[in-house]
């Protein structure tokens, strides 16, 4: 259970200087209440389209996954930002500390999860020489298909399999990346190498729940339909609450006030579990870059960051 306390920011916790009155805040949730409806019209015409990414079909990524997963002794995951942000927050939270050192009996025969991240050739090399790449599945993740970093991290991985694994290096590989174009589309369909649409509307950093972060979390036995359903009661909760207990609503709220109203623009998020330290580099990436912009939806100059 997760729950929301802003008590600590009132009037007789911080005092008049730093802190937001009851009354002002209760004021500020009705007077802006309104934005809770524009962002459910917002969602009817097409806008904000993670937040309908707990009610797709995951049947081809869960067959994928039981037919797949336990041939090999490790998947690693090529991707950069919201390629591999939102995964390995899966991989922390849901799975046991330090999972990849458990034994394949702890881990009930599934494999270990690596991400790599960064293009620094050091780290790519120190885990190519401790895995065996002939029991790796490599899911190389880029939206576009074109992210620079992501296909250097790929070129090095394919001039390892075809050394090691020869002709047969297609099986040691699945790439997730957009339907149509990019280059990782054109790789895989003249390679023939498996493949999993990533979804136009859905922006990298929100992709977790598409097959960007649940492929790689089926494959190690995260029940995917389970995390799903978690995510559609949270966003029916937030749908039919009102302003005055939706969480998502009032925490903005909070934060929009102390920006724009106290001249306190610093928002810490401090993860007392270890197993939610990737949760806080992945709020950090969503946060800045979902708010900093320089044109609203109407194509406006706010110049917000």
């Amino acid at each position: 259970m997760i729950e929301l306390d802003f008590n600590n920011i009132l009037y007789n916790v911080l005092g008049p200087s730093h802190s937001i009155g009851e009354p002002e805040l209760n004021n500020a949730i009705k007077d802006n209440a309104r934005i809770c409806r524009e962002i459910q019209d917002e969602r009817k015409q097409g806008r904000h389209a993670f937040l309908d990414l707990p009610y797709q079909d995951v049947a081809g990524i869960i067959s994928f996954a039981r037919a797949n997963a336990k041939k090999y002794e490790n998947i690693v995951v090529l991707g950069i930002g919201g390629s591999a942000l939102g995964a390995r927050t899966l991989l922390e939270a849901l799975k046991p500390p330090f999972y990849n050192l458990l034994s394949a009996k702890q881990r009930k025969g599934f494999p270990r999860l690596f991400i790599l991240d960064n293009i620094d050739s050091a780290e790519t090399k120190a885990l190519l020489q401790v895995i065996n790449p002939k029991k790796t599945l490599f899911n190389v993740v880029s939206k576009s298909g074109e992210t620079t970093e992501t296909i250097a991290s790929l070129l090095v991985t394919l001039g390892v399999l075809k050394k090691q694994v020869g002709k047969n290096y297609r099986k040691n590989l699945v790439i997730t990346t957009d339907k149509e174009k990019g280059f990782l589309r054109r790789f895989a369909d003249k390679e023939g190498v498996q493949s999993f649409e990533t979804q136009k509307e859905v922006q990298g950093r929100y992709a977790v729940l598409s097959s960007v972060g649940l492929l790689p979390a089926a494959l190690i036995g995260i029940d995917i339909r389970k995390l799903l359903k978690g995510a559609a009661a949270v966003d029916n909760m937030v749908k039919t609450s009102g302003p005055q207990i939706n969480p998502a609503y009032i925490s903005a709220l909070v934060n929009f006030i102390y920006d724009r109203e106290k001249s306190k623009n610093i928002l810490v998020v401090m993860p007392y579990s270890a197993q939610l330290k990737a949760f806080a580099e992945w709020f950090r990436q969503i946060y800045p870059e979902s708010l900093a912009k320089r044109y609203d939806w109407d194509n406006k100059g706010v110049y917000v960051g």
